[in-house]
């Protein structure tokens, strides 16, 4: 895992780094602390959705778990613009790592399904990244490799 970028607040804290795993086709994004104005989420998303289409990276873990939900802006808007830029991106899989209730986790994921990328929501880390990342049992995928013998 590469650190690209890091974006920080007015004040100098920072809210957002950005690391990269070109072996997993993986853009990863950690969000923590008060977070930023509108603009600046705007600024990590637009950034991210770069990265991935420069490097042709198929998979974005976001992990905003760790962000003062007090502090995050208007929700909507970043939603809406959210949804438009995916519609033209690469991007295969999207997994989000969040500590909002069950109910908006998965009023998210109606929102984010219409961009038309897969996406799913999750209390934490460890599971975002498994569905993210591992084949489903029944994936081609798993047709391909080869068989191992002990």
């Amino acid at each position: 895992m590469v650190a690209i970028k890091q974006f920080k607040t007015d004040e100098g804290q920072v809210f957002a780094s950005i690391f990269s795993e070109a072996g997993q086709s993986l853009l990863m994004n950690v969000c923590k602390g008060h977070g930023g104005s509108e603009q600046d989420f705007n600024s990590v998303i637009k950034f991210s959705l770069a990265q991935m289409k420069h490097k042709k990276l198929k998979y974005w873990l976001s992990d905003l778990s760790e962000v003062e939900s007090n502090t995050v802006p208007d929700v909507k808007s970043l939603l809406d613009k959210l949804v438009i830029r995916l519609k033209g991106s690469q991007l295969k899989k999207f997994s989000l790592v969040s500590n909002s209730s069950l109910g908006e986790r998965r009023h998210l994921e109606n929102i984010i399904s219409k961009s038309g990328v897969e996406f799913k929501t999750f209390s934490n880390f460890a599971k975002a990244s498994e569905w993210l990342l591992v084949p489903d049992l029944e994936s081609k995928e798993w047709e391909e490799s080869p068989e191992l013998s002990f």
